[in-house]
């Protein structure tokens, strides 16, 4: 949205003393369009409650790592969000779990083969052990 920003302070003219040669206190017909024109683009510039399309880059504030609801996730949410799940790394692969999971000893092998070391299949095995 384009910014408006008033150039004619109307309320100080108001304020002037009236008198026959005040030029300052009249209001001009030019300086009513220039108002009017900058609101108008400010109008049709803006953003849309429904449906907006975004230009630059937009921004909102980051939610809290736990919140689980229907607000704008941010890239800064969802970088922590992906940081603070529990990967480790397992024998044969990538063992991919939650902390809880992992207390119960259910996990998902993915075998990488960076060294090869898998000793039951092909390339890229991927299991699941509990």
């Amino acid at each position: 949205m384009s910014e408006y920003t008033k150039l004619t302070d109307f309320a100080v003219k108001d304020g002037l003393t009236a008198g026959v040669n005040n030029q300052a206190k009249r209001i001009k017909g030019t300086e009513i369009n220039i108002e009017f024109q900058s609101i108008a683009t400010a109008i049709v510039t803006k953003a849309d409650k429904n449906n907006p399309t975004l230009t630059g880059t937009p921004s909102a504030p980051t939610a809290l790592p736990a919140v689980n609801n229907t607000q704008i996730a941010t890239t800064a949410y969802t970088t922590a969000a992906i940081t603070a799940q529990a990967i480790v790394t397992g024998v044969l692969g990538v063992q991919i779990d939650s902390a809880a999971s992992l207390a119960t000893g259910r996990t998902l092998f993915i075998d990488d083969d960076v060294p090869d070391d898998s000793t039951d299949g092909a390339d890229g095995d991927v299991w699941f052990e509990y």
